[in-house]
């Protein structure tokens, strides 16, 4: 071979390894010639002195938790940690690991002052992520699963014994998920603390996506109003958490109030209410395009869909609150009957079963607004109004619809088309007054 053919050959071998080596290259798809980037998250901060953020993963590619360190990278959580001399995993019975704590250095990541930010770039596929962030390090530790699976130990946020639990923290919840979207979301399902902003961008299009977040003094103004609301049947009020000075420190949700017999007296009349009026009225519930009608049975409890199987229908306060026990279980493979049953939950959750006339609950009829009913999810009803622009998950459907409003604040963007994600902990600044928005003003039965 000569010299020249030699050197044509090196050159070639060269700019392929070059090419396979690249991000875009790595980003790709071979066999459908499928190109996409990897999305990088950042996180600014507009909370001031002190503030952390600790972000958790599933790297589902290899089905193991990891951490991103203060260098960017992904971590696993077995890396380092000596977990030896635990019960094994493999012997006949299993015992409960003591957590290791993941040293501060590794996991938790100092923003700086005001202003200041962190950013990386996602290297592989993900879900169940959690960006933490804080005022102060949180305690973050590490433990072996019954399936010997290295796992996190979340911070909890109801234990008074949690080494973070008299801490101001919150988090925000996101996914990247091969062949279907980017996901994200400000929660505020289980608690409300630190507010944060979002912005999603979407490569396609150059289109920004954004959610505006909590008022800065949002779990304050919630509390003022869950105590105006409270009383010896609905203690909305004992949400509100304080630290050993007297201190706020979150409002929880009604899902994780204590209190036997909680809520029982104030849900039980308007279940009757439901039960007498959808016993001579249809109940129209619109999923997946179409409608299916609904019957209940006062005297056996019961609600009957077209499609599905009767339904014991006398749920408890945590039913109605958690949307996922007793009559809003979801049951094996019935997709249509978890549609309809999470439908339900929701108008539950937001008083529009039944409208304050008595009528059928149609929102595209009756033009029904959430939260306007005496009964209802008064903490959800406190989370959207404390929201600068009304979005945000209030209780666990807060995501259902039937009109194509949507209010839960989920930003998503396909898969392959996924720019960057921008988390403002604190949120931003906004000139917007804290009391022009309430929750029946952004509500899906609103129009």
């Amino acid at each position: 071979m000569s010299p020249v053919a030699n050197l044509w050959k090196l050159a070639c071998l060269l700019f392929f390894q070059i090419v396979a080596s690249s991000p875009v290259a790595r980003g790709s798809d071979m066999a459908t010639s499928h190109h996409y980037s990897y999305p990088r998250i950042t996180l600014v901060n507009n909370l001031g002195n002190d503030t952390t953020t600790t972000i958790t993963c599933l790297d589902t590619a290899r089905n193991v938790s990891v951490f991103v360190g203060q260098d960017g990278l992904f971590h696993d959580f077995k890396d380092g940690y000596d977990f030896s001399g635990y019960t094994d995993a493999n012997e006949e019975e299993w015992h409960p690991f003591t957590p290791q704590r993941i040293p501060s250095e590794d996991i938790s990541i100092p923003l700086g002052s005001m202003g200041g930010n962190f950013s990386f770039q996602l290297p592989t596929f993900v879900s169940a992520c959690r960006a933490y962030y804080a005022k102060g390090e949180l305690w973050m530790g590490a433990v072996p699963g019954a399936d010997g699976r290295i796992g996190a130990v979340e911070p909890a946020f109801t234990n008074p014994g949690d080494n973070n639990y008299n801490m101001s923290w919150a988090f925000a919840e996101f996914a990247w998920v091969k062949n279907e979207t980017f996901v994200v979301n400000p929660s505020s399902v289980d608690f409300v603390d630190i507010g944060v902003a979002l912005n999603l961008t979407r490569m396609d299009s150059n289109e920004t996506l954004s959610i505006e977040g909590l008022f800065p003094d949002a779990k304050h103004h919630m509390c003022e109003q869950l105590k105006k609301v409270s009383t010896p049947d609905a203690p909305w009020s004992d949400g509100c958490h304080y630290d050993g000075q007297g201190n706020l420190t979150r409002v929880v949700a009604p899902t994780h109030i204590a209190q036997e017999g909680a809520f029982e007296a104030y849900w039980n009349p308007y279940i009757d209410q439901v039960l007498a009026h959808y016993a001579e009225n249809p109940l129209v519930v619109r999923i997946g395009g179409g409608e299916r009608q609904c019957r209940t049975d006062f005297e056996s409890e019961t609600l009957s869909c077209d499609g599905i199987a009767p339904i014991h229908f006398r749920p408890t306060p945590k039913d109605i609150f958690g949307c996922n026990s007793g009559p809003f279980a979801r049951r094996g493979a019935v997709e249509e009957e978890k549609a309809i049953m999470t439908n339900i939950c929701a108008r539950m959750n937001r008083g529009t079963m039944i409208d304050s006339d008595n009528r059928t609950a149609d929102p595209l009829s009756s033009k029904m607004k959430a939260y306007e009913s005496s009964v209802h999810n008064e903490y959800s009803e406190a989370v959207h109004n404390n929201e600068r622009d009304g979005l945000g998950y209030g209780f666990p459907y807060d995501d259902v619809d039937e009109d194509g409003k949507a209010v839960a604040g989920v930003l998503s963007v396909p898969w392959d088309q996924t720019g960057e994600l921008t988390i403002f902990v604190g949120g931003r600044p906004s000139h917007r007054d804290h009391n022009n928005v309430t929750a029946s003003d952004i509500s899906p039965e609103s129009e």
